[in-house]
């Protein structure tokens, strides 16, 4: 039997990217995951949607001492997916590994409004060099 050894794959720096909506069970949860990785930088990443929802999403954010920063991404469509898109490409570099760490709902309510959007999201995000997706289930809400 032939062992055939695998070439080492070594990033200067990881960067994490937690994709959060509001502040809420699961997203603490997703950071909760991304900081046991251990990443170089990690950022919780939102989409402006409603600026009074996201104004009060910062506010929220500073109240409770989140532990990593919040970058909140404006929107110009209705899609929310070109803009996580596009900062994912400006904080991937050569180098670098970036994990997205984005929600995966259980349930039957969760199956129909969030899914489609996640699933196009990962397809989009896994088709990049140096970017991995990363589902962290939610049992729940």
């Amino acid at each position: 039997m032939r062992i055939v050894s695998m070439p080492e794959i070594r990033f200067a720096r990881t960067h994490a990217l937690v994709l959060v909506g509001r502040l809420t069970a699961p997203a603490v949860r997703r950071i909760d995951y991304a900081r046991s990785l251990r990443p170089t930088t990690i950022e919780a990443v939102h989409v402006a949607v409603n600026p009074s929802a996201s104004a009060g999403l910062r506010q929220q954010w500073k109240r409770d001492r989140v532990p990593i920063p919040l970058t909140i991404l404006e929107r110009h469509h209705a899609d929310i997916v070109q803009p996580v898109l596009r900062y994912v490409d400006e904080v991937t570099s050569p180098n670098d590994l970036v994990i997205v760490v984005l929600p995966a709902f259980a349930g039957l309510w969760a199956r129909i409004t969030q899914r489609w959007r996640t699933a196009r999201l990962r397809r989009l995000l896994e088709a990049r060099d140096g970017v991995a997706v990363l589902l962290v289930r939610w049992e729940g809400e």
